[in-house]
């Protein structure tokens, strides 16, 4: 079934979209960014199918590029322009083309105000230009997020009235917890669910839905190993991928790619916990090892003594020294493993909780 992007327009794609256009017509090089299959290519098309530049006073010059063959033929058009020119530039080609970014920043250069930009497009294409602060790209730059959850609902629930399916509230819920707001996986797991009623809306089951795996595949993909790596460990370096969505509230936006991650590129996360309990003393991995051991249970003090002090445990024995041990512990698991709690349980002892 086809779907009309008009439909699945959220109020702010609606205010981006105006905004936009109002950027490009005082002359503003204007960008649209996204993650992949994240919503871009609809505000694009609804952009078109609306005429919403009918009345622009430039020449307006549409570029809808797939493939990297198409980026020359089209600057040599551009460059033989005399008059003031808009490029409306929707970029899916699969590949970083920062270079064309870069042409077109020298023909607005040479141009001036007669010259101007429009472009959508995703991450993987832009990478190195976004990195370098090319204006083309920082002018008015507007970046499209995974949702919220009223727009993530708003989403789902057009979604019913286009594939005629309506979801139970728990169902929709899931759907948006699971995919962190991210459209195409709202969309794929929504497919999934549609096409498959017995599909569980849990990590294993979904990571066995076709539709859900080459989204998480494309997202991956566009990441890049090096990405990844630091998507993964959520340090001061990785921070500007916060900017772009892939961060939220100090972690991945979505579980299904850690998962994803954990499955496809164990590699990455075996380095990365490797590199994190090298923060760790050798007394803080002892007993960070028993309470792992004994998740979600509680591990009394005597326990704990006994790992660090072995047969001198009941001589050097001192809750002072265990209280700042698992003070260390606590700060270090809230930095560098956010998927576990550390607990204080008075009067017994610790208890390490796990959310997966």
């Amino acid at each position: 079934m086809k779907v009309f992007h008009k439909q699945i327009i959220t109020p702010t794609d609606l205010k981006v979209i105006n905004a936009a256009v109002q950027d490009v017509l005082a002359a503003e090089p204007t960008a649209v960014i996204s993650m992949i299959s994240n919503g871009k290519g609809s505000l694009y098309r609804y952009l078109v199918e609306e005429c919403l530049l009918k009345d622009f006073p430039f020449a307006v010059i549409y570029l809808n590029a797939i493939k990297e063959e198409q980026l020359d033929p089209f600057l040599k058009v551009i460059r033989k322009q005399k008059g003031p020119t808009l490029v409306v530039a929707h970029l899916t080609v699969g590949k970083d083309i920062s270079w064309f970014i870069n042409e077109l920043e020298a023909l607005r250069k040479e141009k001036a105000k007669k010259f101007t930009t429009l472009i959508f497009a995703n991450l993987r294409e832009t990478w190195d230009a976004l990195a370098l602060q090319r204006k083309l790209l920082s002018g008015s730059l507007y970046i499209m997020k995974p949702l919220n959850l009223e727009e993530a609902d708003y989403l789902l629930t057009r979604f019913e009235t286009i594939f005629q399916t309506t979801l139970p509230k728990a169902q929709k819920q899931a759907i948006i917890e699971l995919s962190g707001g991210h459209r195409g996986l709202i969309k794929a797991i929504f497919l999934g669910l549609k096409n498959n009623p017995d599909l569980k809306l849990a990590l294993p089951s979904l990571l066995n839905c076709d539709s859900v795996v080459f989204r998480l595949q494309e997202i991956a993909e566009e990441l890049g190993e090096e990405r990844l790596e630091q998507l993964l460990r959520i340090t001061s370096a990785s921070h500007y991928l916060e900017r772009y969505g892939y961060i939220k509230n100090g972690a991945i936006f979505t579980s299904l790619l850690t998962e994803y991650i954990r499955i496809y590129s164990p590699h990455l996360i075996e380095r990365v916990l490797r590199d994190k309990t090298l923060n760790f003393t050798p007394q803080e991995m002892i007993v960070f090892n028993l309470l792992k051991q004994n998740i979600n249970k509680v591990v009394k003090r005597e326990v704990i003594a006994q790992a660090i002090w072995e047969q001198d445990w009941e001589e050097k024995y001192s809750d002072w020294a265990i209280d700042m041990l698992i003070y260390r512990i606590r700060s270090k698991i809230k930095s560098f493993f956010p998927e576990y709690r550390l607990q204080t349980k008075r009067g017994s002892g610790f208890i390490l909780l796990s959310s997966n």
